[in-house]
């Protein structure tokens, strides 16, 4: 039986402010799936990356969706993160593995981005007229 996880991956910082918007991201989605996720980072966070994987494995995901949350696909999306995952897929037979693109390459997440900054222009905007009656 196929059983489904969700790997989340985040860069990373040191900064606790940083990792905010990844937790509400990891929340929100825990709304609406139910299998075993993980939240994860590159670097200078953790859980790391192979420490996500171990956590899905150890619960019995027999299939894994790995989804980069960068804006953009740089080496860490295209190179370091598939490396990654295959060095594992490697000692763990019986595991598959998807790995989606980074978020912001998606049409809706830049739709989203450019709504959001046209909104905050928008009402930008009206602060300064009502300022300047």
């Amino acid at each position: 039986m196929i059983k489904t996880g969700l790997l989340l991956i985040a860069h990373g910082s040191k900064d606790p402010e940083w990792i905010k918007p990844f937790k509400a991201i990891e929340n929100e989605i825990r709304k609406h799936f139910s299998g075993p996720l993980i939240l994860t980072y590159l670097e200078s966070t953790t859980p790391r990356i192979e420490e996500g994987l171990a956590h899905l494995i150890d619960n019995g995901v027999t299939y894994i969706t790995v989804a980069p949350l960068f804006l953009a696909a740089g080496s860490h999306v295209r190179s370091d993160i598939p490396n990654l995952i295959d060095g594992f897929r490697s000692r763990k037979a019986g595991v598959s593995f998807r790995i989606l693109p980074a978020i912001g390459h998606l049409p809706a997440i830049q739709e989203l981005i450019a709504s959001e900054v046209i909104a905050q222009i928008e009402l930008q905007s009206e602060h300064v007229a009502a300022r300047i009656k």
